[in-house]
């Protein structure tokens, strides 16, 4: 290996650049009205200056911590909570404003004991189980208090792929889906339900459902390796409580299990790269990653980003640039930066990867093809994601107040804390003699993911599905936030120090867990964000509908988004979204009207190609000239004369 300059401080150099380039990216906002361009360069700026503020100071860690006698009362206080918030959810038939602002405060408060607590009174174990017990609850309260699926997508996974699984003992059955060749998803359900003797709807949440609070777990054994117990329970803990980790702990698709085979891997890459391995932990390494492509592709394509930055890193630090000087310090615990190879699992997994994606169907063509298509279409805004739609709703309503647009923004504001803390941790880990390829790889990484995350769609290209990225992100953010935070905590001043920490408890437990993607159940925001769950009513008169009655002429029936969607995905491609003028009833022959949409934020055509928020009453659904094919009492089905 080379022998690095001496001298150079690439920490301090990385941290004046990006204050640099925060400063010149302000104007930005002057010509894209999109938040993440207006938010972004204050942010990144803000980092920089406090990483430069702290650098070089040390001040006494003991100094803000709470009493021993408060350090005990605390976890009991977490556990009788969460049970609380179970029988809260029980008695209101769901996750409610109550339920959000109780699950906000206990996450303050499990935080609160990571953040000040001393180590003589800091248990592992004890505040890792509070933290799982309450992500489990947070989730569990959703999945098994909403009648039938959250979300879209999992009504066609159940509906469809499983069932035609389990119907034909084969994946033949699932037919020509890109999914023919990633069905670990479908088996998983199909073998629980043969098991247990379980519909597929139970079957998916005890198999699935259940096991998705054990990636916080994974994230707390991955951040041992690289910082100490308390910061590897605070990046457990932030991770938890993310809004877009919640999204997928809830709506239970083949993302879940790709973000469950993502962690482990990433705990696991972490330990290669940390302590002495064995061959065993190199095939249960290649184990998942055969696991993940057989089970999601836009899922594989993330850990194939990651793992290509990893082995850019491996190449970087082979230059001997990061070399640490004689005698340094190594304050994540490495005792050089000594590459270890990793070539070879980034060339296995490309490798299967492209293998399985040349055979794997989609729209007539193989899936890797078809991928490449939809790209150079996209390019320039010509492939969206369906959630845009919500994003720019509300068109019928009147301006927001400040406090419903902050509410409305949480998950942006979720991860603007997140970066604030992801800037930090990595400036400190450019830092010579106190890195090492593991923490490095994240930074890599972190980098990557984000330009994935939220370059394609300020370009208009939705083929990367930039929004399924965030969970994934989180996980590599909250290992790098809890390498920030230690870092602020020896060099802030105490003062400075906790009106910051006090700020970050404050804010960051409601804007997660109270989030957009984090509530996709039950919104906090119930008219101002479309809900991607269904009542019993809702769910009785699309069975009843959908198999019992006859189209019309046109074979077409019209009701509002997301409706339409649940109901393509389970009884085929006759609905469509209703066109609602201003002044007048919807103009199509056969309507469905449900009471969502006079009290909710249902979704429907704005005339100019988008989707708007719009709420009308049964009279503009369903006038008094159309005859009643059905009721129900919340859903009515009527046809034009």
């Amino acid at each position: 290996m080379e022998a690095s300059t001496p001298g150079i401080e690439f920490d301090r150099a990385a941290a004046v650049v990006g204050l640099v380039v925060a400063l010149a990216l302000l104007p930005v906002q002057l010509f894209i009205s999109h938040i993440y361009a207006q938010t972004l360069p204050p942010v990144l700026a803000l980092a920089c200056l406090v990483y430069l503020a702290a650098r070089g100071q040390g001040h006494d860690t003991d100094t803000i911590r709470m009493p021993t006698w408060l350090a005990h009362l605390l976890p009991s206080v977490v556990v009788f909570g969460t049970a609380g918030l179970a029988l809260l959810a029980h008695s209101q038939g769901g996750r409610t404003q109550e339920f959000y602002v109780l699950a906000s405060l206990l996450g303050t408060l499990v935080l609160g004991q990571l953040l000040f607590t001393r180590d003589r009174d800091l248990h592992v174990g004890i505040v890792l189980g509070q933290v799982f017990v309450l992500a489990a609850v947070v989730r569990w309260a959703a999945v098994f208090t909403t009648p039938g699926y959250i979300g879209i997508d999992a009504w066609i996974h159940m509906a469809q792929f499983t069932r035609g699984v389990l119907e034909a003992h084969s994946i033949a059955g699932m037919g020509q889906t890109k999914y023919l060749m990633a069905p670990l998803y479908h088996l998983l359900v199909v073998v629980t339900s043969l098991f247990t003797g379980l519909g597929l709807r139970w079957s998916l949440f005890l198999s699935l459902g259940l096991a998705m609070p054990v990636g916080i777990v994974l994230v707390y054994t991955g951040a041992k390796y690289l910082v100490e117990p308390r910061w590897a329970l605070f990046a457990a803990a932030l991770f938890a409580l993310a809004g877009s980790v919640i999204r997928w702990g809830i709506h239970l698709i083949p993302t879940s299990l790709g973000l469950l085979f993502f962690l482990a891997i990433l705990a696991l890459v972490l330990r290669l790269f940390r302590v002495s391995t064995r061959t065993r932990d190199g095939l249960v390494v290649v184990t998942l990653f055969l696991a993940m492509v057989l089970t999601h592709q836009v899922s594989s394509f993330i850990l194939t980003v990651f793992l290509l930055a990893c082995g850019v890193t491996q190449y970087v630090l082979k230059t001997g640039i990061m070399n640490p000087p004689d005698g340094s310090a190594h304050a994540l615990g490495a005792s050089d930066v000594e590459p270890i190879e990793f070539g070879g699992y980034v060339v296995f997994n490309l490798g299967f990867l492209t293998l399985t994606w040349s055979l794997t169907p989609y729209y007539g063509r193989p899936f890797l093809e078809t991928a490449f298509i939809f790209l150079y279409e996209s390019i320039g805004g010509g492939i969206g994601e369906v959630t845009g739609a919500a994003n720019s709703g509300g068109g019928a309503a009147a301006s927001p107040t400040l406090a419903q647009f902050v509410v409305a923004n949480f998950d942006v504001l979720g991860f603007l804390l997140f970066l604030f803390g992801t800037t930090i941790g990595c400036l400190y880990a450019l830092r010579r003699g106190r890195t090492n390829q593991a923490v490095l790889s994240l930074v890599v990484a972190v980098v990557v993911m984000t330009g994935f995350t939220l370059g394609p769609p300020l370009a208009g290209i939705g083929t990367f599905l930039s929004g399924r990225w965030f969970a994934f992100l989180y996980a590599v953010m909250a290992i790098l936030t809890a390498v920030g935070f230690s870092y602020l905590r020896r060099g802030l001043s105490p003062a400075l120090l906790l009106v910051f920490l006090l700020v970050f408890l404050y804010v960051f437990p409601m804007a997660m867990i109270a989030s957009p993607k984090g509530t996709v159940d039950q919104p906090v925001l119930e008219t101002e964000r479309p809900r991607y769950s269904f009542t019993e009513e809702e769910l009785a008169a699309m069975r009843t509908i959908g198999t019992t009655t006859t189209p019309g002429e046109t074979g077409r029936v019209y009701t509002d988004f997301p409706y339409t969607a649940v109901y393509n995905r389970v009884h085929g491609e006759r609905y469509r979204a209703a066109t609602v003028p201003p002044d007048g009833p919807a103009q199509e022959d056969e309507l469905l009207y449900r009471e969502y949409q006079t009290t909710g934020a249902p979704l429907f055509p704005d005339g100019e190609g988008g989707q708007r928020i719009y709420r009308v009453h049964e009279d503009r659904m369903c006038p008094s000239s159309y005859d009643t094919v059905y009721a129900n009492g919340d859903v009515t089905y009527c046809r034009a004369v």
